[in-house]
């Protein structure tokens, strides 16, 4: 064989595996997929047993740690006419990523969060949630509607609503947007 079809050949194979490194992270296609926790089953007391009847002697509700993936856990806890919705890293000093206030009349108890997960690692989380007409008085809410909430785990950049009434396809419209947030910061 000629000694430049041979080096000809070398250079092609060699370009085309990347000299073992594979295609730049930017240019390959990522995997996205999502999983699952269903706060009505997979959840559970976040204190002692000493602690929650302490709670519940002080007429106080009991906070609950519900399953998460890749390092981080939901905790769920109610005070007054709130509901503390917090995605955070599990440890001992746990720290939020996700945040919200709900009404303590939103069902978050009995609902499912979705984390969105990219080459199966964690980066968002989409979760129902209503809307109420009076935001500052929890008192005087009234549910007008629901939202998807879709908030990233790290990026700040993927922060989200999607409207379940005015969307043909909330779910996927939620997927959609939290996919296309992560990709364009990669």
């Amino acid at each position: 064989m000629n000694k430049t079809i041979v080096i000809a050949l070398l250079l092609i194979s060699a370009t085309a595996q990347g000299f073992g490194q594979g295609a730049p992270e930017g240019k390959r296609k990522i995997n996205f997929s999502s999983v699952y926790t269903d706060l009505n089953t997979q959840c559970r007391s976040a204190v002692t047993k000493a602690e929650e009847r302490e709670l519940e002697a002080r007429g106080d509700d009991i906070p609950f740690v519900c399953k998460g993936y890749g390092g981080y856990e939901i905790l769920l806890a109610s005070h007054g006419a709130i509901t503390q919705f917090e995605v955070r890293i599990k440890g001992r000093d746990a720290e939020s990523v996700v945040y919200e206030m709900l009404s303590i009349s939103d069902p978050i108890y009995t609902r499912k969060v979705e984390w969105r997960l990219a080459d199966g690692v964690p980066f968002a989380v989409i979760f129902r949630r209503d809307v109420n007409d009076e935001e500052s008085d929890p008192a005087a809410k009234k549910k007008i509607g629901e939202v998807l909430r879709v908030v990233g785990l790290k990026d700040r950049k993927i922060d989200f609503e999607v409207d379940v009434k005015k969307s043909a396809n909330p779910n996927e419209e939620a997927r959609r947007m939290a996919d296309n947030a992560y990709a364009k910061s990669r």
